[in-house]
């Protein structure tokens, strides 16, 4: 790593800035541009996303698992990568270990001699995809949690023996999830130690999230900075990644802001001595809202529009995607998740399965500098060439010509990143009948800049290089034409009940209320349909015109699931809430885009608190559902509740008492809790046991019953 003085100056900051390189592992770990997470164990089987240890091995019992279909599957979605979760923080192992009996040889599972993690190895092998694993320092079940010397020599003899049992692992991915053990204190992790035992044992193994090689992106969303930079300043004392998110973020300032490389936050960080390292994002979401397997979200696959938003957003924003994909209970992706992977990747496959820069003539300009090379080794597609300018270039200009005009919609740039990540800013015009036009402009490119335009008919591209550190040096210049992908109508209900559909341009709507999937022969969307009592939802998007570029039904929206209409519903008491933005009626507006927040901008009014609704009708409730805020912040929301309910708001009965909704920070959302059976109530009442980081605040977007 390169350190900063307080006296360097901009020009000195930004030389320093240029010369940080990556490791080979990590230029390794770049170029696997799509991985998957596979998130499989105890908690698939007692439909959780946090176990907490106690659960009875006899319930592990995958009867048709079959590792080779998860590696095929991945593959179809251009996948190169996969990591397992061979012990998630139930403790609960999915090989046979030495060290506990809380792992699969206690399973029924082929009698006790099953090998999830042997199986899962092969088959990467077999597929020819590098794979990486999860071990959670975090273990609820081990006794010797807490007592830190002692747990910390457990959990390396258990990475020593996954090291060595298994060898050839490409990426060990840690989270940060650390709590108190049985004696009743926080454990403290050997970071330094895990990873000097991982450099010894799989030296090509990249150290992820809570390690020196990759960092998080700062959300479970999947959504990706506008700009990525990998060289960003880290504590002087070189001990950036053994630090907690919040010790680590006070120092950059917002380790899950916006900005992290600049110039300006370079420059902020000199008084610190701050070291300049190289330190990728991982951009990871999951293809259904959980983390782990539940039936019930079966039908909440995400969209192939999200799907590939995610991507021009990580790979296409010098990232990397990170998917997470959970086997279900028979240990099989599920046929829902298989085909939306093979429709991502297929997608892709056709986009980027022909470059159409592909005998361009290319030329280069530049100012205040010399070209070094020839700027045509930017289409031989040898990450090992580059094109470059001498030291001094103020501007460069990069123009691909082509004989006969081409179709596209998508520039894809390529900076040769082993020197380092040079590029500051850029602008993108395209030449046309009409001429010259700017279509896009940019600021980083490291690994890989997607730059998506308006579908054109183009003879050239132009790119100017308006900034950059020291000088840019170029490996990869693409062009591609994405098809048209069919994006899914949006749902609304209003507080009488009425549910509103809205198609995108040029297609129209159908619908199912019984659960299932929307085909050409279900409903047309003519109208507004009242759905007073609840119920699902589900919708998709057909194409007006079947000759046009979009083909074939759209993916269904996600699924809405309705309680009752609130349009009787009103407010009967709440301990708090802040008048200026957060009232407690907006956590019954049908709108997941407000919420209700207790008072914290003039003071704190002490927890728990709790929001209780008059339905203005008794109703049979079946359970109940919480969604968090959606605006970004994780203020206030809830991680275990308690719901009431009571026939005359004087009298309550408790419905469900101490609901964990594990995970919510990160995924932020709809989480249902269901009754074992149905109770009568004109009221029902939340109370917010704890919230994020145990604070005295409690916010809600939407709480809501289901009924029926």
């Amino acid at each position: 790593m390169t350190r900063l003085d307080a006296d360097d100056s901009e020009e000195a900051v930004l030389a320093k800035a240029a010369q940080v390189r990556p490791t080979a592992r990590q230029l390794a770990w770049q170029r696997d541009e799509i991985s998957a997470f596979v998130h499989f164990g105890m908690n698939t089987f007692t439909n959780r996303e946090w176990g907490d240890g106690s659960e009875d091995p006899a319930l592990f019992n995958p009867a048709a698992l079959d590792a080779g279909q998860w590696a095929r599957a991945a593959k179809s979605a251009g996948i190169t990568r996969m990591i397992l979760t061979a012990k998630h923080h139930d403790g609960f192992c999915l090989w046979p270990t030495r060290y506990t009996e809380h792992c699969v040889r206690s399973s029924p599972w082929k009698g006790g001699r099953g090998d999830v993690l042997g199986e899962f190895v092969a088959a990467c092998r077999t597929q020819g995809l590098r794979y990486g694993v999860y071990l959670s320092p975090w273990d609820r079940h081990e006794r010797s949690y807490g007592d830190s010397p002692r747990y910390n020599r457990y959990f390396l003899n258990q990475l020593r023996e996954v090291l060595t049992t298994y060898p050839g692992f490409e990426e060990v991915w840690f989270d940060g999830a650390c709590a108190e053990g049985p004696n009743g204190r926080k454990q403290e992790y050997d970071w330094r130690a895990y990873w000097r035992l991982i450099r010894e044992l799989a030296p090509s193994a990249t150290i992820s999230v809570r390690g020196p090689d990759v960092r998080w992106c700062g959300n479970e969303a999947g959504h990706a900075r506008v700009s990525e930079w990998s060289v960003i300043p880290m504590p002087g004392d070189g001990r950036a990644w053994e630090r907690s998110d919040e010790t680590l973020g006070g120092y950059l300032r917002d380790i899950h802001g916006d900005d992290l490389g600049s110039r300006q936050a370079l420059m902020r960080s000199r008084g610190d001595r701050a070291r300049l390292a190289w330190y990728p994002s991982q951009v990871n979401t999951s293809i259904r809202p959980g983390w782990f397997y539940h039936e019930n979200e079966d039908d909440r696959v995400r969209p192939l529009g999200e799907l590939l938003d995610v991507y021009y957003g990580s790979v296409g924003g010098n990232g990397q995607f990170l998917l997470n994909i959970p086997p279900d209970r028979r240990g099989l992706f599920h046929e829902r998740d298989v085909a939306r992977l093979a429709q991502f990747g297929g997608v892709l496959k056709q986009t980027f399965g022909r470059d159409l820069a592909a005998g361009a003539r290319l030329t280069a300009e530049v100012t205040g500098g010399a070209s070094v090379g020839d700027p045509t080794s930017l289409l031989d597609g040898d990450p090992g060439t580059f094109w470059t300018t001498t030291d001094g270039a103020t501007t460069v200009t990069i123009t691909a010509e082509w004989p006969a005009p081409v179709r596209a919609n998508c520039l894809s740039l390529q900076e040769y990143i082993a020197s380092g990540q040079r590029v500051e800013t850029f602008d993108v015009e395209i030449l046309t009948e009409g001429g010259w036009s700017r279509v896009a402009g940019g600021t980083v490119i490291g690994h890989k800049r997607l730059v998506r335009f308006a579908d054109a008919t183009l003879s050239g591209v132009r790119v100017h290089f308006t900034r950059f550190r020291l000088r840019p040096a170029l490996t990869g210049l693409g062009l591609y034409l994405a098809p048209a992908i069919l994006a899914g109508p949006k749902i609304a209900r209003d507080l009488g009940g009425l549910v509103t559909i809205t198609p995108p341009a040029g297609a129209y709507a159908r619908y199912t209320l019984d659960g299932t999937d929307p085909t050409d022969a279900s409903a047309r969307y003519t109208n507004t349909i009242p759905l007073p009592r609840g119920g699902v939802m589900q919708a998709a998007s057909f194409p007006l015109t079947p000759g046009g570029e979009i083909a074939g039904s759209g993916p269904v929206a996600s699924r809405v699931e309705y309680g009752p209409a609130k349009g009787k519903w009103k407010i009967l008491s709440c301990d708090s809430q802040d008048d200026a933005g957060g009232r407690a009626e907006r956590a019954i507006d049908d709108d997941p885009g407000t919420f209700w927040e207790t008072r914290h901008r003039d003071g704190t009014d002490p927890g728990p608190h709790h929001l209780a609704v008059d339905l203005g009708e008794t109703v049979a409730v079946r359970g109940f559902s919480y969604t968090p805020r959606q605006d970004g912040w994780d203020g206030g929301i809830v991680m275990q509740a308690r719901f009431e309910v009571s026939l005359d708001g004087t009298n309550w009965v408790v419905a469900a008492d101490r609901v964990g909704f594990d995970n919510i920070v990160n995924s932020r959302t709809q989480q249902i809790v269901r009754l074992a059976a149905p109770v009568s109530a004109r009221y029902f009442r939340m109370t917010a046991l704890r919230t994020v980081g145990d604070s005295d605040r409690a916010s809600a977007a939407e709480i809501d019953v289901i009924v029926g």
